[in-house]
């Protein structure tokens, strides 16, 4: 009821304030004023001169260079091939550089191979003709060990077979004894095989460069003996010793490396002989194991007393 009369409040007020017009005048659509706004605008702007801008895709190009495109094109195909060309005298500089290097080097290489081979020859020479003057000297021209010999000790000597090794940097250097201090004892670690056989092994080291080895004596299983060094030159036996030292292999056939009662007669006499000859005692005379720890004579370093027996006979040895 409230909503009716307010309603009806409502309409009695709108008869008062409304205009006279009202519900005569036809109102205008959204079309019709805007060409009415068109209309008066063209109107407006009747004597306004229009521009025209061009399309986008009319528009001239411009030019990316200023220069003739042909020039251009020329100058840049002959930048090109000069930029080749100068690569290509760049490579061809290296490889020969590369080439020169390598011919250096490949020269350097073959000048030192042959160097070493000439000097190695010269030396060789050089030792082959100190012995040989050595031999026809003279017996007047002598280290100074041998002149305290006497005649009465040089009969004492055992029966020896010289065959000395050729001249080799493996076997017999050829250098000359400054002094001789002691006398090793050595076994040859290699049983059942007799002197000459051994002396054959030393002598072929000088081809097979296996190793240097050698002594001045080689006593066999049967006592024969054999000499390979001269008393007046090295050998290749004790490391560190061999410029004041003499040393005599043994050849044994036990496992245990004892010697057979003839290599040791013949070992006994060599000694005596030999200390006697360099005014030496029978305390001079080592083995292998006293300079280095080597167990060179196997036998003697595991049995000390065979070893103490040895020298005792040595010391109390009488020549026939």
């Amino acid at each position: 009821m409230n909503n009716q009369a307010q309603r009806k409040q409502d309409l009695e007020l709108w008869e008062v304030v409304k205009p006279a017009d009202a519900g005569t005048v036809q109102r205008r659509t959204a079309k019709q004023g805007s060409h009415k706004r068109t209309a008066e605008r063209n109107r407006a702007g009747a004597n306004v001169p229009i521009i025209t801008l061009p399309s986008p895709r009319q528009a001239p190009k411009r030019r990316r260079h200023s220069q003739n495109a042909a020039g251009y094109n020329r100058t840049h195909r002959n930048t090109v091939r000069t930029n080749a060309r100068m690569l290509r005298r760049r490579k061809v500089r290296q490889r020969r550089l590369r080439l020169y290097r390598f011919a250096v080097v490949t020269s350097l290489l073959a000048m030192c191979v042959v160097l070493f081979f000439v000097v190695r020859l010269l030396y060789q020479e050089m030792q082959i003709g100190m012995h040989a003057d050595d031999r026809t000297a003279g017996q007047g021209e002598q280290p100074v060990f041998w002149e305290n010999l006497t005649p009465d000790k040089t009969e004492r000597k055992p029966e020896i077979k010289k065959d000395f090794l050729s001249i080799s940097e493996y076997n017999r250097p050829g250098t000359r004894l400054a002094a001789v201090n002691n006398i090793f004892v050595h076994y040859t670690a290699n049983p059942k095989t007799t002197a000459a056989q051994n002396r054959s092994y030393f002598e072929g080291l000088a081809q097979t460069h296996e190793r240097a080895a050698s002594a001045h004596f080689i006593i066999g299983c049967e006592g024969e003996i054999i000499q390979c060094i001269p008393l007046d030159e090295e050998a290749y036996a004790v490391m560190g010793r061999n410029n004041d030292s003499i040393s005599i292999e043994c050849c044994y056939i036990s496992e245990d490396g004892s010697f057979t009662q003839e290599t040791y007669n013949s070992l006994i006499h060599m000694l005596a002989w030999l200390i006697h000859e360099y005014d030496l005692e029978a305390q001079d005379i080592l083995r292998h194991y006293d300079s280095n720890e080597k167990l060179c004579p196997l036998y003697y370093v595991e049995h000390q007393d065979a070893w103490d027996k040895l020298l005792y006979d040595v010391r109390h040895y009488k020549f026939e």
